[in-house]
């Protein structure tokens, strides 16, 4: 069973957002909304992805990957 976010969808969707338009760095973006850095980091690939079109997004070790909201 998945686990519930304790943040809304829209939140981040919002905060990567900022990230991959602003220009902050997703440490400065961290520290500021309070979120750690790994979970932001997952969010602005989630994002990235999904303006990419879904394609997959290589993983480590040269995998594929589907990230998923």
């Amino acid at each position: 069973m998945a686990r519930q976010s304790r943040y809304p969808e829209e939140f981040r969707r919002q905060v990567a957002a900022l990230v991959l338009d602003s220009g902050p760095t997703i440490r400065d973006v961290g520290r500021e909304f309070g979120v750690n850095q790994e979970t932001l980091r997952n969010w602005v690939a989630r994002l990235r992805q999904e303006r990419d079109g879904g394609r997959m997004s290589p993983g480590r070790r040269g995998r594929q990957r589907v990230v998923h909201w």
